[in-house]
């Protein structure tokens, strides 16, 4: 993230990017909780643990991203932001208010055809990286379950930050699993090989609503320096 400001530059025009990406990763979400090829690590443990206690998906992540919540506020509440509430209240809901919506309006059982999960595999994996990287560039605050990785990094020299970051994915996918979610082809995407992807996109977006207008020739040497 960029220097902690509460109205960074650019912030309308974030705060768009920011609320159209979260729209879209609970709009996704119900998709990919539906189409059962799993989701990404923190879904994974929320769908299986809300299942088991018997209450809403939307429910259960909401009170555990208030734990997690708590726990940046104690140690880094730099990493709180606009985005931080928005990702933490509203995308458990979203994805629960589109369930909702495709169980009154599809046929029964339509998300267990074999082709339409096929079919909707990678959009769905599409949709998701522009969403991912919609919000990680709008740079509004870190999800609670994003900030905890950075915070234990800052605590600790033994361990880098990407090898905190998968432990910690790894941690939630094995306990998502254990608790029955549904860990499958996402999962794995999401957890090894959407980051530089993500990067790339990020860069787009950025380059696309954050950077202000410059001369063609200084525009087209910053997206050369982006991609080295």
């Amino acid at each position: 993230m960029n220097s902690w400001r509460l109205f960074p530059d650019h912030f309308k025009q974030r705060l768009i990017v920011m609320l159209v990406s979260v729209f879209i990763l609970g709009f996704i979400l119900s998709i990919m909780i539906s189409i059962n090829f799993g989701t990404d690590p923190y879904s994974c443990f929320n769908y299986g643990a809300s299942a088991k206690l018997h209450i809403s998906f939307g429910n259960w992540q909401l009170l555990l991203n208030l734990l997690m919540f708590l726990i940046v506020i104690r140690f880094n509440r730099h990493l709180i932001g606009f985005g931080t509430l928005a990702n933490m209240v509203l995308i458990g809901y979203l994805s629960d208010f589109f369930r909702y919506i495709w169980a009154q309006i599809l046929p029964e059982n339509f998300f267990e055809i074999t082709a339409v999960r096929w079919i909707l595999l990678f959009p769905t994996i599409a949709i998701l990286v522009i969403g991912v990287s919609g919000y990680i560039a709008a740079d509004l605050g870190v999800a609670p379950y994003d900030a905890i990785p950075f915070i234990i990094t800052e605590h600790q020299t033994r361990f880098s930050f990407k090898t905190v970051r998968i432990l910690w994915d790894i941690a939630f996918t094995v306990c998502g699993y254990l608790l029955g979610g549904v860990v499958g082809i996402i999962t794995i995407l999401v957890s090894f090989l959407f980051g530089p992807v993500i990067d790339y996109f990020k860069t787009k977006i950025t380059a696309l609503f954050f950077t202000d207008s410059l001369p063609e020739t200084v525009s087209q040497q910053a997206a050369c320096d982006g991609n080295r």
